[in-house]
């Protein structure tokens, strides 16, 4: 029973530590993408103002307000899916 409890603990502890530099991994790719694809517009700090955000209507959104709109219409956001 001991070593059970022994073997669990050690697994948890492992799980505890290698998961969040796994997630630091992952989050090194998204940043790459980010980089390549988002930041000219939304800038490198998600606020809007990247080089080519002055030439563009509508504007490009500000990530770092946590405001995000999915339907032009708020009714929109009741309607479902087709399924």
């Amino acid at each position: 029973m001991r070593y059970l409890l022994s073997a669990s603990a050690f697994v948890v502890l492992t799980l505890a530590i290698t998961a969040p530099l796994a997630a630091q991994a992952a989050g090194g790719a998204g940043k790459v993408t980010y980089d390549k694809w988002c930041a000219g517009c939304h800038g490198v700090q998600g606020d809007g103002a990247g080089p080519s955000a002055l030439r563009m209507l509508p504007r490009p959104r500000n990530f770092t307000l946590g405001l995000f709109r999915f339907a032009r219409h708020p009714a929109a956001r009741y309607r479902r899916m087709p399924t």
